[in-house]
């Protein structure tokens, strides 16, 4: 375990203090471990996937930034059953590369979507097409009270962005999902070509963002920011992207403070034109989160 780690390096927002310990476990027993550890120390703990749907506090996180390694980032193929085996750390362009590549289809939607496969079934991760819920059969989870779990995907009560995860500090250890449509590897790996084509014709081309910053309410969140002709606004280091009004892109040197008065600006100005009131995507991390809240993200 590493100490005063910075987090602007764990995040695609390149924002955040230190976390004064970063911990990597690759097995159950090391995280069970670890876990144990924090509980009989009363150390905050955050689990952190591929940090793309998340914006760290300027002070940093005081107890322990989690993210799963080794074992958790296996991916195994059952032909016989027709089902994946994806670890909870695994990123979710590398299973959809990898059942490409063995002919099977249904994953290319996750081609572009920078996170890992436990923050996706988390909150049901997907494009206006496709959702993690449509492949999802079952989850195996870890309960810090009471150990390992396996979940139907029925149980997990997924929805547009959510599922029962949200409200609880399980962690997923591994998904199943079924086969979608066998097809040669040439078509898949052109139809993961297009979908990141498509995608990055309508995404800001500066990489340091965190994807959509709000859920779709009756219009695109986007829309209702760009109606209110908040597209380019600045805020010090962050802005509200021209490509796409519903991503803040930090143009170099933004804080954690610069982008969530963006948040709230964005926020105040869609409810007042439209009644809307936006709802975020993405997860603030304060310095002393409770231990007692449910902690993980992208």
């Amino acid at each position: 375990m590493d100490e005063n780690v910075p987090l602007k390096n764990k995040c695609t927002y390149h924002i955040g203090g230190e976390a004064r310990y970063f911990a990597t476990p690759g097995s159950l027993d090391e995280l069970e471990q670890l876990l144990d550890d924090c509980k009989k120390s009363e150390t905050p703990w955050f689990l952190l996937g591929a940090g793309s749907n998340v914006l760290f506090s300027d002070d940093g996180f005081s107890g322990v930034v989690i993210r799963l390694a080794g074992a958790f980032k296996e991916i195994v193929f059952d032909d016989a059953a027709e089902r994946v085996v994806a670890g909870g750390a695994a990123r979710l362009p590398y299973l959809s590369r990898t059942c490409a590549k063995r002919g099977i289809g249904g994953f290319e939607f996750l081609c572009d979507i920078p996170g890992t496969v436990g923050a996706a079934v988390r909150i049901n991760a997907g494009t206006r097409e496709h959702e993690i819920k449509d492949r999802l059969l079952s989850v195996k989870v870890l309960d810090p009270e009471e150990g390992v779990r396996t979940l139907t995907a029925e149980e997990l009560q997924l929805g547009y962005r959510r599922s029962m995860l949200l409200e609880r500090r399980w962690i997923v250890l591994e998904a199943h999902f079924s086969y979608g449509c066998r097809a040669s590897r040439a078509a898949l790996l052109e139809a993961m070509a297009a979908e990141r084509r498509a995608r990055k014709a309508k995404q800001p081309a500066n990489p340091r963002n965190c994807g959509s910053v709000f859920k779709g309410a009756e219009r695109p969140a986007g829309w209702y920011i760009e109606q209110c002709g908040l597209k380019g606004c600045r805020i010090g280091g962050a802005m509200i992207a021209e490509e796409h009004a519903n991503w803040i892109v930090n143009v170099g040197d933004a804080t954690a403070a610069d982008v969530k008065a963006l948040i709230e600006l964005a926020q105040s100005s869609v409810y007042e034109r439209f009644g809307v009131m936006l709802q975020r995507e993405v997860e603030y991390v304060d310095v002393g989160a409770s231990r007692e809240t449910p902690r993980s993200a992208g």
